[in-house]
């Protein structure tokens, strides 16, 4: 008996079908035979129309301040992409910068940004720039160095493919960043965690003699991207510091592995020199604790100006596979024997000595 009551089937009113306007009820006369009909009526096998067109959830169309089901948010579906702020302390900066509820009120959004995110991000910013000047200081001047000249061009152009490649990442971050504050309106927050992490885990009281409503049976919520002047400013200086930094790594990484002296160094610069955009990776994980990261590693973000993969991530992964290596190789190339026509005299390979 336990095994039967446990048995459900989309095709009875048990799981709510009698409310489907294909459902049809099984002693209703549609069967292909008697036969048939008289085993779904003994039965109770009710049945659903296949050929009827479904319509379809859109994750756009979802209204503001509405609470959904996780099912009804992972059913439905929409053209653009929906995406989360990557991991790093950038982007809890951007988050507090990018929630309505916090900069319809610039001074309850200002403190909430000292006291959250802003600090550590200042932090990082300068951690990061002085690494790469004290790293461009040091030893990253291709001028009159005969070591570059005297390395093959076969190991320099893998060492700079392999920097190349630790760079993507941070890239990618910084594209979905631009992409969610250029074209964002709307986000699903995690309503049942935000309640246990901000609420709940705060010690807030609802007020005298009242509770917290539970909101386990639909956890998510549609809340509205916004910005006001001054989270607007914050937003884009933090996101253009991002790049600029990824910009100057790139720049100083490549001049300081090639100039250094033999092959083994060569290759422990370019690992090493990678690290400087994980300083915001590093940040994030001492500074949020691990409830807020699971909180923002769930809201998702709609990005109307980036397509879907759904149906179409198959392709995109061919067409990725595709360009990629064709695109690495030849901006590597590019990058290295631009460097080797500047400073190495093309016929002899020595070090073009200048003033």
């Amino acid at each position: 008996m336990k095994a039967m009551e446990g048995r459900e089937t989309e095709m009875t009113p048990l799981t709510g079908g009698a409310n489907n306007p294909t459902y049809v009820a099984p002693r209703e006369d549609v069967h292909e035979s008697e036969y048939v009909r008289m085993m779904a009526n003994m039965f109770g096998i009710g049945s659903v129309d296949l050929t009827e067109e479904k319509e379809e959830l859109r994750r756009s169309d979802f209204p503001y301040d509405e609470h959904i089901t996780m099912a009804e948010y992972e059913e439905s579906s929409d053209d653009c992409l929906w995406t989360a702020m990557p991991d790093s302390i950038v982007a809890l900066n951007l988050t507090l910068a990018s929630t309505k509820e916090l900069t319809d009120n610039t001074f309850t959004y200002i403190k909430a940004a000292f006291l959250c995110g802003l600090l550590p991000l200042a932090m990082t910013f300068i951690i990061e720039f002085t690494s790469i000047m004290c790293l461009w200081e040091d030893n990253s001047d291709l001028r009159n160095s005969e070591h570059f000249c005297e390395q093959h061009p076969l190991l320099q152009l893998s060492v700079v493919g392999i920097f190349m490649l630790t760079l993507q990442a941070p890239l990618q971050d910084i594209c979905i960043e631009a992409a969610i504050g250029l074209s964002s309106t709307k986000v699903c927050f995690d309503a049942a965690e935000g309640s246990d992490l901000f609420l709940i885990g705060s010690g807030a009281e609802a007020g005298n003699g009242r509770e917290f409503e539970e909101v386990e049976r639909k956890p998510l919520i549609m809340k509205e991207v916004k910005t006001s002047a001054v989270s607007w400013v914050v937003y884009w200086v933090s996101v253009s510091l991002e790049f600029a930094v990824w910009c100057l790594t790139l720049y100083v990484g490549v001049h300081y592995t090639l100039s250094q002296a033999d092959a083994s160094e060569i290759v422990q610069s370019a690992v090493a020199i990678s690290f400087i955009n994980e300083i915001d990776n590093m940040v994030y994980d001492n500074v949020a604790s691990e409830q807020l990261k699971e909180f923002l590693a769930k809201a998702e973000y709609m990005v109307p100006i980036m397509k879907a993969s759904g149906k179409t991530t198959f392709h995109s992964m061919l067409t990725r596979l595709s360009l990629q290596t064709p695109i690495l190789c030849t901006v590597t190339y590019f990058i290295v024997y631009s460097l080797r026509n500047i400073h190495c005299d093309p016929i002899t390979g020595e070090t073009l000595i200048s003033d």
